[in-house]
């Protein structure tokens, strides 16, 4: 059997060997709190300057406009209150259907999640998704799909013919 596509990239995403190579150092060696008052700290947040500065020339933004966060949760907060930023996401709604037995009709082709990222196997749909304009109906019938650098455009054709099947099955 092979593995799932995987459209599930604001959870988790591979890293790019160059990032991986420039992350060493910082994960074996130079690691610190960039808040903390020492030298690891020091360190650590001077690395994360240049990554910042870094970042918001590729994005021909000011360095301030940069703004790094410890998961998905913490940015789709940040993103609710207005800081914009840019995900490759699709949040899909299925009108009468139920997004948990879509996604158990596609799992074994497609690894994705219903409704947000912070809510995914719950009962209870997400504020996220009202915060989105999407009624009660709308978000218990909700695909979360995300892309990363990897993903294909084969892998999206074929997540997007997996996932149609199982709609009409269930239609």
């Amino acid at each position: 059997m092979t593995d799932p596509i995987y459209l599930d990239y604001n959870v988790t995403t591979p890293l790019d060997p160059a990032v991986f190579e420039a992350m060493v150092p910082y994960l074996r060696d130079h690691f610190g709190n960039p808040s903390s008052d020492h030298v690891y700290g020091y360190r650590t947040r001077a690395a994360v300057q240049t990554a910042r500065e870094q970042l918001a020339a590729l994005l021909d933004a000011a360095p301030e406009e940069a703004i790094f966060t410890g998961g998905g949760s913490e940015a789709n907060n940040l993103a609710l209150k207005g800081v914009a930023y840019r995900l490759h996401t699709l949040n899909l709604s299925f009108p009468g259907l139920n997004a948990a037995t879509l996604l158990a009709l596609v799992r074994d082709r497609v690894a994705c999640s219903t409704g947000s990222a912070c809510h995914a196997r719950q009962a209870a749909p997400s504020t996220v998704l009202p915060a989105m304009g999407r009624n009660a109906g709308l978000a218990a019938a909700a695909l979360r799909l995300s892309l990363g650098w990897a993903t294909t455009e084969q892998e999206v054709l074929t997540a997007t013919a997996a996932i149609t099947s199982a709609v009409h099955d269930l239609t």
